[in-house]
């Protein structure tokens, strides 16, 4: 994940790998995750911001794959 810059896709600085654990540092993104902010919603997302959501996450999922990931 080190080699996928899109501004979708949080970068990871670091991974550790030990006979007990594996860990990774990754960027701080501050704020509310994606379940937070519709939790606190009155309605549901109109289908447009549904869309634009999609196409972001696709696009995400075009970098990572682009470096030869599969998530």
């Amino acid at each position: 994940l080190g080699r996928v810059r899109h501004p979708h896709v949080v970068a990871i600085h670091d991974v550790l790998v030990g006979a007990e654990l594996c860990a990774y540092a990754m960027e701080w993104i501050g704020g509310a995750t994606l379940a937070q902010r519709l939790a606190a919603r009155r309605a549901p997302l109109d289908p447009a911001e549904a869309a634009r959501l999609g196409v972001e996450l696709a696009h995400a999922l075009e970098a990572i794959h682009g470096v030869g990931l599969i998530h």
